[in-house]
C-alpha cells in the first residue's frame, strides 16, 4: 500500500510539473541569441496561430501567456489548425536566430481542444528592435500588430522583404512577404496596419537582429483609410 501511494504522488508531482511548462521557460537564450536548449527535446503547451500559411512546412506557431515558438515540419503544420490548443514535443534547434522546434523523429504532439482565439499584441517597431536577445525575445514567434504603419515600396508584392516605418523607426527587412494570397496583390501606398507572426532570419552570431513580420494571409494588411 506505501509503494502504491508513493507511486500516485511520484505521478502527482510528475503531471503537474510537465503540465506547468511554459514557452519562455524552455527557449531562454545564451549570450549570442542561441536557445540554451539547443538540440535538446522540448515539450510546450499553446494555441495555433499559424499552420501552413508560410509553406508545407510552416513554420507553425504557437504560443501561451509567457512566449511563442516556431514548429517545423510538415507532419505538425498540415495537421493542426488555428486556434488549436496542443502540447507538442520536438528537438529544438536554432535557424538563423529563430527558436525554432523541428517536428521530426521523435516528436509528437496531443490536441487538447480547439476554437480559440488570440488576440495580436499591439507593440512598435521600436519594441521590436530593442527586445532582448540575451534571455527571452518576448516577440519572436508571437501573433503580433504594428499600427500605422508604411511599407517603403511600390508595385506589387513578391516573395521578398520590404521596409517598413512607423512613428518610432524603421525596420529595413522588416515585412517579409510569403504567404501565396499576398503574392502578387498592390503594395498599398498609405499606412495600413500590420498583423502577423514576428519571424527572425540573422546572420550572426550575435543573433539580435534580422526580425521579420510575416502576414498569414492578405487580411492581416489592414487599411487605415
Amino acid at each position: 500500500m506505501k509503494i502504491f501511494s508513493l507511486l500516485i504522488v511520484c505521478l502527482f508531482l510528475s503531471f503537474n510539473s510537465y503540465a506547468q511548462t511554459t514557452i519562455d521557460s524552455v527557449r531562454i537564450n545564451d549570450s549570442t541569441g542561441v536557445p540554451k536548449n539547443n538540440n535538446k527535446f522540448v515539450t510546450v503547451t499553446g494555441i495555433i496561430t499559424s499552420t501552413t500559411q508560410f509553406g508545407t512546412n510552416g513554420p507553425a506557431s504557437l504560443q501561451d501567456q509567457t512566449a511563442g515558438i516556431a514548429v517545423f515540419g510538415s507532419s505538425f503544420a498540415g495537421s493542426v489548425q488555428l486556434g488549436d490548443s496542443v502540447r507538442v514535443t520536438a528537438l529544438m534547434t536554432n535557424y538563423y536566430g529563430l527558436a525554432e522546434m523541428s517536428y521530426g523523429a521523435g516528436s509528437f504532439y496531443t490536441l487538447l481542444s480547439s476554437g480559440h482565439s488570440v488576440q495580436p499584441k499591439i507593440v512598435t517597431v521600436s519594441d521590436i528592435v530593442d527586445q532582448q536577445w540575451n534571455g527571452i525575445e518576448i516577440y519572436e514567434s508571437v501573433l503580433i500588430r504594428l499600427n500605422n504603419v508604411t511599407i517603403n515600396s511600390t508595385g506589387t508584392f513578391g516573395n521578398a522583404s520590404y521596409s517598413i516605418t512607423d512613428s518610432t523607426g524603421t525596420i529595413s527587412t522588416g515585412l517579409y512577404i510569403k504567404n501565396a494570397t499576398i503574392i502578387g496583390t498592390a503594395i498599398p501606398n498609405h499606412p495600413v496596419d500590420l498583423i502577423g507572426i514576428l519571424s527572425q532570419h540573422s546572420y550572426g552570431p550575435i543573433y539580435n537582429n534580422g526580425y521579420q513580420l510575416q502576414p498569414r494571409f492578405i487580411q492581416d494588411i489592414i487599411s487605415d483609410q
